[in-house]
């Protein structure tokens, strides 16, 4: 399911680019790609993305209702109250061990997806450490925008995994961060993946930044998408079965 929301995820880049910079000279004798048809194909993405959009919530809702009801910080003494025993004392010890357990995994995995949101924001407003001087250089709006999209999935990422640990207020709807946690994991492990496939075979495909940069880049993106994924998932579970 996450590779389907790869097109969505990144239609608006091509819309927005193909605007912000319509033409593209192309070498003498090559017919050039019309804006008028990159901004048709971005809506077709997009299309899509919709689609995606407002039937996927609604099957979701439909197959799991108890992981889009009530509040996230509901959710997060949910988990802990599941798993502690049934004695008074006993059961406040066990669902302070169990919610600050919980806690610290959840920021551990945090620190993957905050990482790679710095890393993409800086060189989305222009930062040049870290890319190869002797690669060719992509610093349009395109790779801009397409950089500063896959940070603001990580963004959410972090946040829907902070919200559901109990942290994102005590009015926040759970549906809300599990949506945005299941976009962001999708998108860091689709595109993590898609990139690491043009990155392993050799000489196939230069990367703006280092080698072996974009290789920790992306093997790190498709590690954070998994373990948000995994931590979603459980997240899902009603609290009858996680006790």
């Amino acid at each position: 399911m996450d590779l389907g929301w790869l097109p969505g995820v990144h239609a608006p880049d091509l819309i927005v680019s193909s605007l912000l910079a319509p033409g593209t000279p192309e070498p003498a004798g090559e017919p050039g790609l019309p804006a008028w048809e990159t901004v048709f194909i971005g809506a077709g993405f997009l299309g899509m993305a919709l689609a995606l959009v407002v039937g996927l919530p609604l099957y979701l809702r439909d197959r799991w209702p108890w992981a889009f009801a009530g509040r996230a910080s509901d959710r997060a003494t949910g988990r802990a109250s599941g798993r502690a025993s049934d004695g008074a004392a006993d059961g406040a010890a066990d669902r302070a061990a169990v919610g600050a357990g919980a806690g610290a995994r959840t920021r551990w995995i945090m620190v993957a997806p905050v990482a790679l949101a710095v890393l993409w924001t800086y060189w989305a407003a222009g930062g040049t450490a870290g890319l190869d001087p002797s690669a060719p250089r992509s610093e349009g709006a395109d790779a801009r925008l397409l950089l500063a999209d896959s940070a603001l999935c990580a963004v959410c990422g972090v946040w829907s995994l902070w919200a559901l640990n109990g942290r994102g207020g005590a009015r926040t709807p759970s549906w809300l961060p599990m949506a945005l946690g299941f976009v962001a994991s999708g998108s860091l492990f689709a595109w993590g993946a898609w990139k690491l496939l043009w990155l392993l075979p050799p000489g196939v495909y230069q990367p703006a930044e280092y080698r072996w940069l974009a290789l920790a880049e992306h093997v790190v993106a498709v590690g954070a998408g998994l373990a948000m994924l995994v931590t979603l998932v459980r997240s899902t579970r009603p609290a009858s079965a996680r006790s």
